[in-house]
Formats: C-alpha cells, sequence, structure tokens
C-alpha cells in the first residue's frame, strides 16, 4: 500500500496483533518503518557479506554476474514492501533513504572488492562513477520491475538475470563472459 496508506490498524492485523500492542512497542508508523528499516539493513549487511564470501571464481565473469543479480533481486522481493513503503515515504522526507543508500554503497563496493579479487577486474580498470552506474542501474531496474511487475520478464526470470548480467559484463567492459 505504501507508507502513506498504510494504517496502524493495517499492520497490526498483519502480525495478528491489537493496535494496543502495536503502540505499546511503538510511537506510531514512522518508529515502526525505522525500525523495520534498521532490520532490512541488517540483514542486508548479513547477507551480503556471506554472499560474497560464498561465491566463487570458477566461472565466467557473466555466470557471477547473474548469480549477483539473482540474489540481489530475492534481497529486493523479500523485503518489497519496505521498499514500496520507503519510496512513498521518501515523497515526503529527503532523509529516508539514506541508511538504505550507505547499505547500497557498501553493496558496491563488495562488489567491485570481489571482482578484484577473483581477477575478473583490475583495480582501477573502471571508475568509481562507472562502476556506481552500473551496480545502480542493475539494482534500480530490478527494483522496479518487481514493484511494478510489468513487462514480459520479472525481477526473478533467470532471463532477467542473464540480461542484466549482460549488461553489466558489457558496460564494464570484462572480456571473459
Amino acid at each position: 500500500l505504501g507508507y502513506e496508506k498504510t494504517r496502524v490498524v493495517d499492520l497490526a492485523d498483519a502480525v495478528g496483533i491489537s493496535v494496543g500492542v502495536f503502540y505499546q512497542r511503538f510511537k506510531g508508523k514512522r518508529e515502526f518503518f525505522d525500525a523495520l528499516e534498521d532490520d532490512v539493513i541488517d540483514r542486508g549487511k548479513e547477507r551480503w557479506l556471506t554472499f560474497f564470501k560464498e561465491v566463487d571464481s570458477e566461472n565466467s565473469a557473466q555466470v557471477y554476474f547473474e548469480r549477483f543479480v539473482k540474489e540481489l533481486a530475492q534481497t529486493i522481493n523479500g523485503d518489497i514492501g519496505f521498499f514500496r513503503g520507503m519510496i512513498t515515504l521518501a515523497h515526503h522526507d529527503k532523509s529516508v533513504p539514506g541508511k538504505i543508500a550507505e547499505l547500497d554503497n557498501d553493496i558496491r563496493d563488495l562488489l567491485m572488492e570481489s571482482l578484484i579479487e577473483k581477477g575478473f577486474l583490475s583495480a582501477g580498470a573502471v571508475s568509481e562513477e562507472r562502476f556506481f552506474m552500473a551496480y545502480s542501474m542493475a539494482a534500480k531496474t530490478l527494483l522496479v520491475m518487481q514493484l511494478n511487475e510489468v513487462g514480459p520478464l520479472s525481477g526473478l526470470d533467470s532471463a532477467t538475470h542473464r540480461e542484466l548480467a549482460h549488461m553489466f559484463v558489457s558496460y564494464l567492459g570484462i572480456k571473459d563472459a
């Protein structure tokens, strides 16, 4: 429903508690959203640290990026209600995307470090701006696809993962895909 259209009674009903119990824990909808945001960020950091620790480099860069894009799509999908709320709330409060933007920066930095460590990319071969653009386009494309559920592909479709991975590899100029 987005932040504005969601009522406290809707939140309480969704988890099977009374509105009174909700207010025992949170002062209001915004405090709930802030707690949810902290949880999304904490889980996101843990998920991405695990992903980059476990991903192997025995495959091509294309396959590596497909796995990355799939993980990104699953992460977004798992918290799609939060992202919908964040977007609608951000229209009124420009500080809202700040914490998530920090997580985005951390993921992007981990991705670049991983690519260098696994030999897919040489240090300094791609400018930070270009790398930021590649990552941002993939993440925002998946987010928009999953929010709107439009087009012939979905954010969770393997064909989408292949296409976004191909775009990533091509845009960054990685040759071994």
